[in-house]
């Protein structure tokens, strides 16, 4: 019918939506003992490598949080903040790449930076936390990466929530939580961290 051609063209001369990165990296914890070697370069390259070849978007706008400007307070704070201006048609990624740890619950919890290990709860972000990220947002199709170690222990799904492994990486896909979200994580046990936390 002609309103459904009207409605087909106006999909076609809409504009590609914008891309937008929240990329965090933590690899100099302020300890030799927690110090890693390629996390603040990895979400470095992530931006710039989405920055070289987001041509299918309008624009790339990224966020990066690298060492001591990557506390949890501050990936909150700033990373919310930055998020919340994506729109309806545009696409989000997060990127955290740091230490993982599990509190005595075995409840995860990702290494921000001056991350306590003897008490992540206080100090690090949890997964709802880093679900909150980007729960809420306007963006339709939102993707969480967790390069950390025990993040491919995802805590229980939604009731309508998928799980898959593939490879060793956890696909979790939480309609109930934010429709269009999909996270990914590290295997739990083949990425544990060589550090004792003492």
């Amino acid at each position: 019918s002609r309103r459904w051609r009207q409605r087909i063209d106006s999909l076609r001369a809409a504009e590609p939506g914008k891309l937008w990165v929240l990329a965090v990296g933590v690899a100099d914890y302020g300890s030799p003992k927690l110090n890693l070697e390629l996390t603040t370069k990895d979400a470095t390259d992530l931006v710039r490598t989405l920055k070289q070849t987001g041509g299918r978007y309008a624009a790339v706008e990224s966020l990066l949080l690298v060492d001591r400007q990557a506390s949890a307070e501050a990936i909150r704070r700033r990373g919310r903040a930055f998020l919340e201006a994506a729109q309806v048609g545009d696409q989000v990624v997060v990127f955290l790449a740091g230490h993982g740890l599990r509190d005595a619950k075995q409840d995860f919890y990702f290494g921000a930076y001056g991350i306590n290990p003897k008490e992540p709860q206080k100090s690090g972000l949890s997964m709802e936390e880093i679900e909150g990220l980007v729960d809420g947002l306007k963006a339709r199709r939102k993707l969480v990466l967790l390069d950390s170690c025990f993040s491919g222990l995802l805590d229980e799904l939604p009731e309508n929530g998928k799980q898959a492994s593939t490879a060793g990486v956890t696909v979790r896909a939480g309609r109930a939580l934010s429709f269009g979200l999909t996270m990914l994580g590290s295997p739990a046990q083949r990425q544990a961290s060589q550090v004792e936390f003492h």
